[in-house]
């Protein structure tokens, strides 16, 4: 049996796993996207400061289009509480 070839379907299979792990995020993030860029507006600052992180997050990665979440991070940037606007992406 040759190894080589075993090797490289596993990494290719790795890569299909990854690859549907993100297209599964991404659906679950764009259902709920309304929720999360409201998060980013809510009173307790504790919500707003998770949901900038996570924005960070999916930015960082490329599972959401940074325009649907400007708005809401220009928002963050003026919070009143230094945990939330110090994370300014």
């Amino acid at each position: 049996m040759d190894t080589s070839s075993s090797a490289v379907s596993l990494k290719e299979q790795v890569m299909g796993d990854q690859d549907a792990g993100a297209a599964i995020f991404s659906s679950i993030l764009q259902t709920n996207l309304t929720a999360v860029l409201g998060l980013v507006l809510d009173s307790d600052a504790a919500a707003r400061r998770e949901a900038v992180l996570l924005l960070d997050v999916v930015l960082r990665q490329g599972l959401l289009n940074p325009l649907q979440a400007v708005p809401h991070l220009m928002a963050a940037i003026a919070d009143s509480e230094a945990q939330v606007w110090m994370l300014r992406l």
